[in-house]
């Protein structure tokens, strides 16, 4: 083999080699964002959720204060009312402002934005209306005021002038969209991974025909050629006919 093959081989093997380990190094990143996506959009669901069941136990608490028989209980009760209140305060802020420590971001999507800040709907400003009516009972409560059964009505679907259904199915909206942007987030990541999975077995399979085959084609010749000059060489030395070898410059 000449030495401008060998060089050209060498090449076309390190750019090869080059070109897997940029494919291999996309993989472990394309692998690395699928599961931070993951944990994040399933840190978000989960507060999402979280905000659902902390609305209804505010509701059940502020009732079950109203119609406490034994008002030695009321202060344990209340502390633990205006801790579910701060609780869902600071899970709401989380969620629409970004918490980098829970690993939660703030609404990203047109989607998101337009069921937080409207116009499909505005849980921002009903969490925050409810919240305000919640801090408001507890205020009243513990301060003894009458408020009472009479604050939030027989139905305790109506929190004061709140209506506790209607924020229940948009904050059921709000956990429904974190999930599937999050789906569909893992879905595209994926996607993108099958994708460097076809090229990296393309540029193998062409690294095969432009490196290894040429390779594997030139040692075999070289192999044979080596052969058959170790077979003359042989056929010359063993000859009877030729016992000397004469050398002229």
């Amino acid at each position: 083999m000449g030495h401008k093959s060998v060089e050209h081989l060498r090449t076309r093997y390190i750019s090869v080699l080059v070109v897997l380990g940029f494919l291999a190094f996309g993989s472990y990143i394309l692998l690395d964002m699928t599961i931070t996506s993951h944990k994040t959009g399933a840190a978000e669901i989960n507060v999402a959720g979280r905000q659902r069941m902390l609305s209804q136990r505010i509701v059940l608490l502020s009732s079950q204060f109203d119609n406490l028989g034994d008002k030695k209980l009321g202060p344990a009760v209340l502390k633990k009312l205006q801790q579910a209140i701060e609780s869902m305060r600071q899970s709401h802020l989380a969620l629409t402002r970004g918490d980098m420590k829970a690993g939660l971001s703030p609404p990203a999507s047109e989607e998101l934005k337009a069921l937080y800040f409207g116009p499909t709907k505005f849980v921002d400003a009903e969490v925050k209306a409810f919240l305000a009516s919640a801090e408001k009972h507890l205020q009243a409560s513990a301060g003894g005021s009458n408020l009472g059964k009479d604050w939030h009505g027989k139905d305790w679907h109506a929190y004061g002038n709140f209506n506790i259904e209607k924020l229940l199915e948009n904050l059921d909206s709000v956990v429904n969209q974190y999930q599937t942007e999050n789906e569909s987030e893992v879905v595209k990541l994926q996607t993108y991974q099958l994708l460097i999975v076809i090229v990296t077995l393309i540029f193998l399979a062409g690294g095969g025909a432009l490196v290894f085959r040429p390779v594997l084609a030139r040692v075999q010749t070289y192999v044979s050629e080596l052969a058959e000059a170790e077979e003359r060489f042989r056929s010359i030395a063993n000859s009877s006919a030729n016992l000397m070898i004469i050398a002229a410059d």
